[in-house]
């Protein structure tokens, strides 16, 4: 049987870890870290054997821990009445330097450069310089100012910013809005007279101001000139641009990116094949310039460059493609963007593209069909559909192909009517079915597009055909920018256009 013994009692019993414990306070005791009062204290504590000497040896022990707690507060709150008066001395100092510094350059002009039109007058210049650098590290959010301390491009002008402001206040926000910038024609190493293309790509920051209270930015084509020397100047253009944006906001709002005819760099092409080297001689008054032509920007470079194949913001795509359709259901809105560069790549013997991009405009088979039986098709009742594209609707020219058979795509599905779109155009052949009674009709808000760098308005395709004024500066209609928020309201059925820099408010029912 085994035995239980009890275990000792009092003094007799040590517990191991109670042992070490002890053992280091004591060496600390004895190398003199704790202090000589607290030591005696603690051994009167430890040798009284009654509790009326404990309770005493306790309560001397509680005021002596107390005295030290006053003493460092009062050590402290001598410390700090220290360093007020220390820093009331500096004030005094910095304000009496001030004093000097505006007094020593007094009638001179560096007073001049004190004053600031739109923030005010300030004592010394130092204070004006740090109230600049405080506004360009974006202290200022309140005005939203766009930083492009990584980009290529200029930040908002100072005297857009309040425009710009009221513009953005003004939003209703229980609508769809998108913001609508087309033709902006950069060119770094391009530049017509007067237009200005090294610095167009400045007035991606005044649109981008828009990012956190519009649904989508849309740019419109014809983004870059196209016309710069080399095929890499071109690749530069094109993703400085795509770069500025695409990833200079915070993405609040969906970025889409159309190509316009003067993208891909097909007219230099053309030159080349009229002889005609006008362009560089409006550059730098030099004749016989050898462009690089041969090579253009493909559909595969701006699938690379504009990022369409990873569906960024959640579009719907055919396989990478530059068109796309977006549902947003909160505001029943479908927004279709749509590839009106849409042209077959075919080389001549020389080389050159047989159709370039810079006069060939339209859409192909392929296109025409994922339109009527992709993109129109499931439209929730109630929706309304919004289109863009870079050329205007129904355009029947020479060299525009198939626009025709969009617009009565378009206007079946509003109709609610199956139609077979065809063409027997060389190179342009179609034939495409729809199937639109399915789903009865349904609502066209409207078709906007840039290319004709003015405000224009129609319906002879049945639908709201709406152009958008260029971005570029342009002497012919003005220096500034020009850009639009569109809003569309399902219930009220209405577009409602509003303007900035020359672009003008406009609304339209449907």
């Amino acid at each position: 049987m085994t035995s239980i013994q009890n275990e000792p009692k009092g003094s007799e019993y040590r517990d191991p870890s109670h042992i070490k414990q002890n053992n280091e306070i004591q060496d600390d005791i004895d190398k003199g870290v704790v202090d000589p009062k607290a030591k005696t204290l603690s051994g009167w504590i430890q040798h009284k054997q009654y509790g009326l000497d404990v309770r005493k040896s306790l309560s001397l022990f509680t005021e002596w821990i107390s005295s030290k707690f006053n003493a460092i507060v009062s050590a402290f709150e001598n410390v700090k009445d220290r360093q007020d008066h220390v820093e009331g001395r500096q004030d005094d100092v910095e304000d009496q330097f001030k004093d000097v510094v505006a007094n020593a350059t007094k009638d001179s002009e560096v007073i001049l450069a004190r004053d600031s039109k739109f923030y005010g007058k300030f004592s010394v210049l130092d204070d004006r310089l740090e109230n600049v650098e405080t506004y360009l590290k974006g202290s200022y959010k309140n005005l939203m100012t766009v930083d492009d301390a990584l980009m290529i491009g200029k930040p908002v002008k100072n005297e857009d910013v309040a425009t710009l402001q009221l513009m953005h206040d003004n939003i209703n926000q229980t609508l769809f809005n998108m913001a609508m910038i087309t033709d902006v024609h950069y060119g770094n190493w391009a530049n017509h007279t007067g237009r200005n293309n090294p610095d167009t790509i400045g007035h991606l920051s005044n649109v981008l101001f828009m990012d956190d209270k519009v649904d989508a930015i849309v740019s419109g084509g014809d983004n870059c000139d196209g016309l710069s020397e080399s095929f890499p100047a071109l690749l530069n253009e094109q993703r400085a641009y795509a770069n500025k944006m695409i990833y200079s906001e915070n993405n609040h709002a969906d970025k889409f990116i159309q190509i316009g005819n003067h993208d891909d760099g097909s007219g230099r092409a053309q030159q080349q094949t009229n002889g005609n080297y006008s362009y560089r001689d409006l550059l730098v008054g030099e004749n016989g310039y050898q462009l690089d032509v041969s090579t253009n920007l493909t559909k595969n470079d701006f699938k690379r460059i504009y990022h369409t194949a990873d569906d960024l913001f959640g579009e719907t795509r055919n396989e990478g493609s530059n068109y796309f359709f977006k549902d947003y259901p909160e505001k029943k809105i479908r927004l279709i963007g749509l590839d009106s560069c849409d042209v077959p790549d075919i080389k001549l013997d020389n080389g050159l593209p047989k159709y370039p991009q810079i006069v060939n405009m339209g859409f192909q088979q392929e296109q025409i069909n994922w339109l009527a039986n992709v993109a129109l098709m499931a439209v929730p009742a109630g929706y309304a559909v919004i289109l863009v594209s870079h050329i205007p609707a129904g355009d029947t020219s020479e060299s525009q192909h198939n626009q025709p058979l969009v617009s009565q795509v378009v206007k079946a599905f509003m109709d609610g009517k199956d139609i077979t779109a065809s063409s027997n155009e060389v190179d342009f052949q179609v034939n495409v079915s729809t199937h639109f009674s399915q789903q009865g009709p349904r609502d066209v808000a409207a078709y906007l597009y840039g290319h004709l760098h003015k405000e224009v308005f129609d319906t002879n395709q049945g639908f709201n055909a709406i152009g958008i004024t260029s971005s570029i500066c342009d002497p012919a209609i003005g220096n500034s920018d020009g850009w639009d928020i569109i809003s569309v309201d399902p219930v009220a059925r209405k577009v409602i256009i509003k303007g900035f820099g020359r672009a003008t408010d406009r609304t339209y029912g449907y």
